[in-house]
């Protein structure tokens, strides 16, 4: 009977399944265009953020507290490192972003990187519709419990039934952590794709560097594979300049023969005859500019040296990496 399975209730699980319906009750709802009922949360303003935070907190408090057993998230331990870091273990750790982007995909099935859109899986979008039903069943089981001092009245006569709010808890566990995977997948695989200019000219600058370690500077000047190398990584550092450059104007059409012109100047400097490729320029001024052009593509080759080994540290949106940024700025300035 229901009075059967209120007593069932320790005195803890009931005051924890309470303060979860009142913070249920805090929560800010927005209309979704896209559905009659209104179930996605507005976390867009503070107050809505920080008022899903704490349901979400909780939320994972009477899980606990109901001694629920959390979904398996063994698939964790297939993140990467950054995403290792936000997600704890097996832990539930339920985070606002990954419920705004559950409810929401409907609305924005693409996530976007570095100027380029992709497209989400079938798999996260059929995850995203599971979690925002159970997401809304949860909402709809917590209106129907008497809340006392939310300032909203209870429905006559409703009472806790604890199987069917157990139900609700574990239906959105694993629905969530089905999205979480799948999503967080995903999300995993645009960003190793939107990493690849990066990716790109690490491996043209190994494949210089090669070369270089096999070749005497005489005969590098006569190899035709390493001016193509040459040729190569400078075109992967315009590519790089034109998505991440966003303090300059992120050119693309500055060519090696910049670098070839300054490493001609600073020969002719050494051997004392001016050179044609300045031939109006002071002296002074020109072996300058020269040794700025050589010494920013050298600092790059470096910098694309010291990350190869950790792509994954990097930030997709290459414009937010501040090292990557500081030298191509540098080298837009002085080629």
């Amino acid at each position: 009977s229901a009075d059967a399975e209120v007593k069932r209730l320790t005195t803890r699980e009931k005051v924890s399944i309470m303060e979860l319906a009142k913070a249920r009750r805090q929560l800010i709802m927005t209309e979704d265009p896209l559905s009659e009922k209104a179930i996605r949360v507005n976390t867009h303003s503070g107050r809505g953020m920080e008022a899903c935070g704490n349901f979400l907190k909780a939320l994972e408090k009477s899980q606990r507290d109901l001694r629920l057993r959390p979904a398996n998230r063994e698939y964790r331990q297939t993140f990467s490192i950054n995403y290792k870091n936000l997600f704890r273990g097996g832990t539930r750790h339920y985070r606002v972003d990954i419920l705004e982007a559950g409810v929401s995909m409907h609305q924005h099935p693409v996530v976007v990187a570095n100027g380029e859109e992709y497209e989400l899986s079938g798999d996260a979008m059929s995850n995203s519709e599971i979690l925002k039903e159970v997401w809304s069943e949860l909402l709809a089981t917590l209106d129907e419990l008497p809340v006392r001092g939310a300032g909203v009245a209870a429905k006559p006569g409703a009472k806790i039934h604890r199987a069917k709010v157990v139900q609700a808890l574990d239906n959105l566990d694993t629905a969530w952590a089905n999205f979480e995977k799948a999503y967080i997948t995903e999300l995993m695989k645009v960003q190793q794709r939107a990493r690849g200019l990066v990716a790109q000219a690490v491996e043209c600058e190994q494949r210089l560097s090669a070369l270089e370690a096999r070749h005497s500077e005489e005969e590098l000047s006569e190899l035709p594979a390493y001016q193509v190398e040459k040729r190569a990584l400078v075109q992967s550092i315009g590519k790089l300049n034109s998505v991440a450059n966003i303090q300059r104007k992120g050119r693309d059409d500055l060519t090696v023969g910049i670098l070839d012109a300054a490493c001609e100047l600073l020969e002719a400097c050494e051997s004392g005859h001016r050179n044609a490729a300045a031939p109006f320029v002071e002296p002074g001024a020109a072996r300058l500019l020269a040794e700025q052009v050589v010494e920013s593509f050298e600092e790059l080759r470096d910098y694309l040296n010291e990350v190869s080994n950790h792509l994954d540290l990097l930030h997709p949106h290459l414009c937010h990496n501040e090292g990557l940024v500081a030298q191509l700025v540098r080298w837009e300035e002085t080629w």
